[in-house]
């Protein structure tokens, strides 16, 4: 299933943890330093997003676009009765690809007030990184804290393209739109679509839609590659949706919303570059 779609399905509790797992294991970057223009990444071999790479380092993963920028940010908040929305956990993830194979990011994360940052530039087979703001290491693409640090950037190879997913969106309505410079075709899924949703995608789309009070989806794919340009995605759930998963005290008349964005631009721009950092 695309990174996308695993966010989406962060409704359902188990993937929620395993996005906040993974964040505490390094995902986030910082935005204080240099390089500003986008460092280079090897691409993790095809296969699924959380297959193990292979051992042929400096392997790309095809990309749709020769360069692209892109944003991501996640939101999950929750409201009790009578208080104010709390931020319980947010990502944001903001890179660039140059092919054939550089990639530069900085991931965010916040847990309930607790954040932190990593910034990760890949060229080839060789890969900087470095955390909240400290000094950049020189490793390999294939070092283990540059892998863990991958999910939702130019490096995953199921961020933008999966044809599995293309071939689903297929059967839904959809409508031509221009969007960041590009033909796409606009999937728009209201609530009332997500049973359908889910029989298109499986259980793991949303195993239990319950506690589902509100939702809308947005989704464009690019008319020639299928590839992902923009999703939007807004929902507000009850406690119900979470199910027995740990580590959420919440009372059962709270409320949840969760909000999500990804958006590629600057496709195909000539000015994106990637530089070591060192």
């Amino acid at each position: 299933m695309p990174r996308f779609l695993r966010m989406i399905a962060l409704l359902a509790g188990a993937l929620l943890m395993v996005v906040l797992l993974a964040a505490c294991g390094g995902d986030d970057g910082g935005d204080d330093g240099e390089p500003t223009e986008t460092p280079a990444a090897t691409e993790v071999v095809d296969g699924e997003p959380d297959d193990e790479p292979t051992d042929t380092p400096g392997l790309a993963a095809e990309q749709p676009f020769d360069s692209y920028h892109y944003e991501v940010e996640v939101g999950f908040t929750v409201t009790e009765p009578g208080e104010e929305s709390s931020e319980l956990i947010t990502v944001n993830v903001e890179g660039d690809y140059a092919g054939p194979d550089s990639h530069s990011f900085t991931n965010s994360f916040s847990f309930a007030g607790i954040s932190a940052t990593q910034d990760v530039v890949i060229i080839g087979d060789d890969a900087w990184f470095r955390e909240s703001g400290g000094d950049w290491t020189a490793t390999t693409a294939l070092d283990p804290e540059v892998l863990d640090s991958i999910d939702l950037t130019s490096a995953d190879p199921g961020f933008l393209q999966d044809s599995d997913l293309a071939n689903d969106f297929a059967s839904l309505d959809s409508e031509p739109e221009e969007r960041n410079g590009v033909q796409t075709r606009r999937y728009f899924i209201p609530k009332e679509a997500v049973e359908a949703l889910v029989d298109i995608l499986g259980e793991d789309f949303l195993s239990d839609t319950g506690g589902l009070q509100e939702f809308e989806m947005t989704v464009w794919l690019e008319e020639e590659s299928d590839a992902l340009i923009r999703a939007e995605l807004e929902a507000v759930a009850s406690p119900e949706l979470l199910g027995d998963e740990p580590g959420f005290s919440v009372s059962p008349d709270a409320v949840l919303n969760l909000t999500m964005l990804i958006d590629v631009t600057q496709i195909n721009d000539s000015g994106i570059s990637i530089e070591p950092p060192i």
